[in-house]
C-alpha cells in the first residue's frame, strides 16, 4: 500500500504495472455475463475509428458521442496500435468468469502483452464520471462502470515517473500527455483521483447484481472538475463506447500531474 494524494491510502500497482513506467492508456471494461469475443471487438473497433478519424480530419466530429473532441484523440491513434502502451481494467471477480475469460483471451489475441489490472469495485464507489447510469449508481455507487474502472486504473499511476535507466519514448510520452491534455475538452471531463462524496440514496447493494450496459434509463453526460490544487489527475480520452450487441462497454483514460 502507499499514500495517495488527500492521504488516502491506495493499493500498489499490481504485477504487470509497474510504478516507474505507466501504461499510457488504460482501456476500461464493463460486461454482462454473456459478452463474447465479438462484444469486445465492436466497442475496440469504435475507438480505433474514433482515433482513425480524429486523425485524417480533425475539424469534424465524425463519432455519435459529441462529447468526444476528435482534436484531443490525434496524438494517441498510433497508441492504440501499440499493446506496450495499454493495460486493461477489469472488476476483479469478473476475470475468471466465462466473459472475462473471453476479454482475456481477445486480449492476448489482439493486444497481446498488454496487462489486466484487476480492480476491486469498493474502490470505485463515488468515483464521479460524465455518463449517470441510474442501475449503475445503485449497483456501484458510480454512474457509469468502464468509466469508473478507466479512471481508477489510471489513477492508480498518477505521478509516476518514466524509468530513471533511460526510456525515452516513456518520458517523452509522459510530457505529451500533459501538454494534450491541458486543453477545453479535458478540462471538461477532469475527474479527480480521490472519490466524490457519494449520495446516501446510491449505496452499494451486494444484492443487485447487474453487469455491464443494456441500462433501461438514458445516460446522461454530468462532466465533473478536478478540485483546486490537485496534484494528479485521471482523465478519460474516449468515454464509454457501447458494443454493437449491448454487452460489453469500454472507456479509455489516462493519468498526468497537473502544475
Amino acid at each position: 500500500m502507499e499514500l495517495g494524494m488527500h492521504g488516502l491510502t491506495r493499493p500498489a500497482p499490481p504485477r504487470g504495472v509497474s510504478p516507474a513506467r505507466p501504461a499510457a492508456l488504460v482501456l476500461g471494461w464493463g460486461f454482462r455475463a454473456q459478452a463474447q469475443a465479438s462484444s469486445f471487438a465492436s466497442c475496440w473497433d469504435q475507438a480505433q475509428d474514433l482515433a482513425k478519424n480524429a486523425s485524417t480530419d480533425k475539424s469534424a466530429n465524425k463519432s455519435k458521442d459529441a462529447s468526444t473532441d476528435p482534436a484531443q484523440l490525434s496524438p494517441w491513434a498510433a497508441l492504440l496500435q501499440a499493446p506496450a502502451s495499454l493495460c486493461l481494467a477489469v472488476l476483479d471477480h469478473k476475470l475468471a468468469n466465462p466473459a472475462g475469460l473471453q476479454l482475456q483471451a481477445w486480449a492476448a489475441a489482439t493486444l497481446p502483452g498488454a496487462p489486466c489490472l484487476p480492480c476491486d469495485e469498493r474502490r470505485l464507489r463515488g468515483l464521479a464520471t460524465p455518463h449517470q447510469s441510474p442501475r449503475m449508481m445503485q449497483r456501484f455507487a458510480t454512474g457509469s462502470l468502464c468509466e469508473a474502472l478507466a479512471l481508477h486504473a489510471a489513477g492508480l499511476n498518477a505521478g509516476s515517473q518514466p524509468d530513471a535507466r533511460g526510456d525515452v519514448q516513456a518520458a517523452a510520452r509522459a510530457e505529451a500527455f500533459a501538454e494534450a491534455f491541458a486543453k477545453p475538452f479535458a478540462e471538461r471531463h477532469a475527474t479527480p483521483l480521490t472519490p466524490a462524496s457519494a449520495d446516501p440514496a446510491c449505496r452499494h447493494r451486494a444484492s443487485v447484481r447487474h453487469d455491464g450496459p443494456g441500462d433501461p434509463h438514458p445516460a446522461t453526460v454530468a462532466p465533473a472538475s478536478p478540485p483546486p490544487g490537485a496534484t494528479g489527475v485521471a482523465r478519460l480520452l474516449i468515454p464509454r463506447l457501447v458494443s454493437s450487441d449491448g454487452l460489453a462497454t469500454l472507456a479509455l483514460a489516462h493519468a498526468f500531474q497537473d502544475s
